[in-house]
């Protein structure tokens, strides 16, 4: 990774502005690679709706409606569990 060093003296605001903003941008992108990925964690049709309390053609509806996201991986239905999470607040409010 390049090295820049910054040295303030007398500068104009949009010259110092663009330097905190560049200085911000590297930052935001070390965060993305020093902070740990979280695990996804991935549920069912079955488990959803379980949780849900809603039966298979529900689940689906609410999918294509875009109450819920589904993934496909290979041939099954999955859903993020956090955004499962995500719409049961939603719906509770």
């Amino acid at each position: 990774m390049k090295t820049n060093i910054i040295q303030v003296n007398e500068i104009s605001l949009q010259e110092f502005q663009n330097q905190f903003k560049f200085i911000t941008e590297q930052v935001e992108s070390l965060k993305k690679i020093i902070e740990p990925k979280q695990k996804v964690l991935y549920l069912s049709r079955k488990d959803v709706s379980r949780l849900l309390g809603i039966s298979y053609p529900t689940l689906n509806e609410w999918s294509k409606k875009g109450i819920l996201k589904a993934y496909r991986i290979g041939n099954r239905v999955l859903y993020k569990s956090n955004e499962v999470d995500q719409s049961l607040i939603q719906i509770n409010s």
